[in-house]
């Protein structure tokens, strides 16, 4: 059965090409130009779906027709106006697409029908940070998907909110690939990662002499960002006094290196992320409030994996294919028990533990790793705990083996080869640290900079240990 279209346009030319578009793809069309007869021609007409055009300056009467409808609504515009679309996407509407259209109106329109449009991750075999963002089901990714769109083309300073490996690293090159500055430098700088002394030399660089240790001079960061995007992650950490000077460069492009007062001019464009409440920093004196509006003049919170589930097992195919090409391996995939597991798993660490674990998974070629990993952070999880803790009874005596009183093992020797008690306890210790570092993290929402305070070790030694223990 053909979908019908409900096309409100009262620009001659943008609705011809319009309407032409839509029956080309095979929709019914019913064409108006003034909105006060939407309530009646929907009533009259039912359509599917409302195509409504607008201009930047209608944004309060356009909302107002979408929280009214009870139909899909995608919004049609000739104006570069990102405030425009995330005032209608925040409204209601589907998807928000600019004319002349750069995109299929079939391809678009279908993606919100439910009944004919069953989407999946259909990645190709080096997507572009986009495509690993983007290709998705979730609703939710789909009206950030319409934002990056419109605000990639501009220079605007855009803000990625979201809990840590939501992959907001992935969202903020996906702005910069389709940016005018595409093909000029993308630069990360974690500002967690270095006291503050460093990072102000890392990001603006130094004059010879400036410290011990100086003997030449050194550009920073914003310098070899010029012309293109310098990607602030973790900006929460900054220090108040670093805060003022990245202030600085968003107001007048310009800084000075450490140990010189001549100002060094660039054009960069400055994405940041947290993972942390900034309204929170804002209020309780640890975030400047001047740079926290400079910053968030578009905010993109991406939504944590819990919240997204239908992206799981696309995801889990996806990761399956990478890591059995980029270690030549044949793992044939997960069965349904585990990805049934998987489904009822909250995913602490979002996208980045489901890749980690997958590519455990294809490394080991073996399945029954992750489950039982699975199952035992369920079983430690604090609302498992909690809820487990009044029905709990009394404990057990010790279960032993051979009448000796000695604790049933749970360590099977092959008493056929020598055995190292060295070995053995140094096997114990990296799993006990594994576990340990892996709850911390998860206790901390993966705030690196919080688990190490929390385990007396240092920034670098916990990201080490990370890294050792596989749980990068």
């Amino acid at each position: 059965m053909r979908k019908k279209i409900l096309l409100v346009d009262a620009h001659q030319q943008r609705g011809d090409i319009t309407e032409a578009l839509l029956k080309k793809d095979g929709f019914e069309v019913c064409r108006i130009e003034d909105r006060s007869e939407i309530p009646e021609r929907m009533a009259v007409e039912k359509p599917d779906a409302l195509i409504l055009a607008a201009n930047e300056g209608e944004a309060a009467s356009i909302c107002r027709v979408i929280e009214e409808t009870d139909r899909p609504v995608f919004v049609v515009s000739s104006d570069d106006a990102p405030k425009l679309v995330v005032q209608v996407i925040k409204a209601g509407a589907k998807d928000f697409l600019e004319f002349p259209f750069d995109r299929s109106l079939k391809e678009v329109l279908f993606a919100h029908f439910d009944d004919t449009c069953d989407l999946d991750l259909d990645l190709k075999e080096n997507p572009t940070p986009y495509d690993l963002l983007f290709a998705s089901r979730s609703e939710k990714l789909r009206s950030i998907r319409m934002i990056v769109d419109q605000v990639a083309g501009t220079d605007i300073t855009v803000l990625i909110r979201g809990e840590s490996g939501t992959g907001k690293g992935v969202a903020a090159r996906a702005i910069a690939s389709r940016s005018r500055r595409a093909k000029k430098p993308f630069i990360t700088v974690n500002c967690a990662a270095l006291p503050e002394v460093l990072l102000e030399s890392e990001l603006f660089g130094y004059e010879k002499g400036a410290f011990t240790g100086a003997q030449q001079r050194k550009p920073g960061k914003f310098e070899f960002a010029n012309g293109g995007t310098i990607f602030l992650d973790e900006i929460s950490e900054m220090s108040p006094s670093l805060q003022a000077k990245l202030l600085q460069v968003l107001q007048d492009g310009e800084f000075s290196r450490l140990g010189s007062n001549t100002e060094v001019k660039v054009d960069t464009r400055v994405i940041a992320a947290t993972n942390r409440d900034l309204e929170k920093a804002v209020a309780d004196g640890s975030f400047r409030e001047d740079l926290f509006y400079r910053l968030n003049v578009v905010s993109i919170f991406l939504p944590p994996l819990r919240e997204r589930k239908e992206d799981i097992k696309p995801l889990m195919r996806y990761f399956v294919q990478k890591y059995n090409r980029q270690y030549n391996r044949n793992f044939p995939g997960f069965s349904k028990e585990a990805e049934e597991l998987f489904l009822d798993y909250d995913w602490p660490g979002n996208v980045r533990e489901l890749e980690n674990m997958t590519k455990r998974a294809v490394v080991l070629q073996d399945e029954r790793v992750l489950q039982n990993e699975i199952l035992t952070r369920k079983l430690d999880s604090p609302s498992h705990s909690s809820a487990a803790a009044p029905h709990s009874p009394p404990p057990a005596a010790t279960e032993t083996e051979g009448g000796l009183g000695l604790p049933k093992p749970t360590i099977r020797l092959n008493f056929d080869e020598p055995i190292s008690l060295k070995e053995i306890a140094k096997e114990a210790a990296r799993n006990a640290e594994r576990e340990v570092i892996g709850q911390v993290l998860q206790k901390t929402r993966w705030n690196r900079k919080e688990a190490a305070r929390i385990l007396q070790i240092s920034y670098k030694a916990l990201l080490y240990k990370i890294r050792e223990c596989g749980l990068e």
